[in-house]
């Protein structure tokens, strides 16, 4: 991702002298390469509203703006500011991972972030876990019961799983349902319904706490990344085994980390509606890996965007500072929560629509 950001900005940096003054606009791609150099800074403040997947950068994402909005330069750096708020309902600018925006009516909607879904299972005697389609639908339909099935034998040749009940936790999200039920669909396996679980509005850590052994969730892989940073021992995060892009006779395992998330990132499209962008996964695209990536990892395709949704009056100055939030570097800072950055395709798109009436970003040129 990063190195797109570095070729955008090398295209931008030679297309300034092509395109200024012309009648076509600035492509969105040179536009997102411009606002990387150029931060656009409308006087005023905007209260952001974040969702605790992201507490630990929240205050980076605010210090950003307003450190670098500072009003030094009325002219090119006015003094803008983002204002964290715990108060959905007060907020300008609002990011939801679980379908709350609150009661204010919103004017644009953008892809913000990536999540993903993930089947934990509490197996403290073994160190991984393989599933194909099959055994996916086994486990959320109640037809596979128990660890000592033939079928998850012979998907992990390497462990030996003792007989046990299988426990399925029943909570989950509608995101997280679709996200997995979309994916393992789309792998092959037929009529898939995980009529085990029940979809609520919101889970949190006390699934994972209170997880039996020999338990299985389907959880957002958010809270998996936070679960892992408290748990003396955490728990297995299940792998997809699909037909190896190589050899068409072998199979390989998809792990829910952030190479493969980023992978099927690349497979997410948008399309403009009246109130903003809206997101699907489409799985039949090829996924690209993220740049400096080790292997180019098949695509982790259980996963959903996260939204940023702009509420309240349109203003000049909340576009502005999600524009602000949007940038590459800000992208960067989201990396370091629980959830991910979207794709550099969706980011520019993204960025496009919050940029509705705002100036285009200059960068500046010698003569």
């Amino acid at each position: 991702m990063f190195a797109n950001i570095a070729k955008y900005s090398a295209l931008a940096a030679t297309a300034v002298v092509l395109l200024t003054g012309c009648t076509p606009p600035p492509p969105p791609e040179v536009l997102a390469a411009w606002a990387e150099q150029s931060p656009t800074c409308i006087e005023g403040d905007a209260s952001v509203f974040l969702p605790h997947q992201v507490v630990d950068v929240a205050d980076s994402l605010a210090s950003a703006v307003n450190g670098t909005c500072d009003g030094s330069d009325p002219k090119t750096l006015a003094a803008m500011s983002a204002t964290l708020t715990d108060s959905i309902n007060d907020a300008a600018i609002v990011v939801s991972t679980d379908g709350n925006f609150g009661s204010q009516k919103s004017f644009d909607s953008v892809p913000w972030a990536v999540d993903g879904a993930v089947l934990v299972a509490n197996l403290p005697a073994n160190s991984g876990l393989n599933l194909t389609p099959a055994i996916s639908q086994g486990i959320l339909d109640g037809t596979i019961t128990d660890w000592s099935d033939k079928a998850i034998a012979k998907a992990n040749p390497e462990e030996v799983f003792d007989a046990a009940p299988i426990s399925v936790e029943p909570n989950s999200t509608k995101d997280v349902i679709d996200a997995f039920t979309g994916w393992v669909s789309s792998l092959g396996a037929k009529n898939f319904t995980a009529s085990k679980l029940t979809a609520v509005d919101s889970i949190s850590l006390d699934v994972l706490n209170n997880l039996p052994e020999g338990g299985v969730a389907l959880v957002p892989l958010s809270l998996k990344t936070e679960f892992d940073v408290n748990a003396e021992t955490p728990f297995i995060s299940a792998s997809m085994l699909i037909a190896d892009p190589a050899d068409a006779k072998a199979q390989i395992a998809v792990a829910a980390d952030s190479v493969g998330v980023a992978s099927a990132a690349t497979q997410m499209t948008v399309t403009k509606n009246a109130s903003g962008l809206e997101a699907s996964i489409d799985h039949s695209l090829t996924p690209v890996p993220p740049a400096g990536a080790d292997t180019p990892d098949p695509a982790y395709g259980a996963i959903y965007e996260v939204n940023m949704k702009l509420v309240g009056t349109d203003s000049l100055v909340t576009r502005a500072v999600a524009r602000f939030l949007l940038r590459q570097d800000e992208e960067g800072t989201i990396g370091g929560s629980y959830l991910l950055p979207i794709a550099e395709s969706t980011r520019i798109e993204a960025l496009a629509s919050v940029s509705k009436g705002l100036p285009e970003p200059v960068i500046a040129t010698s003569n």
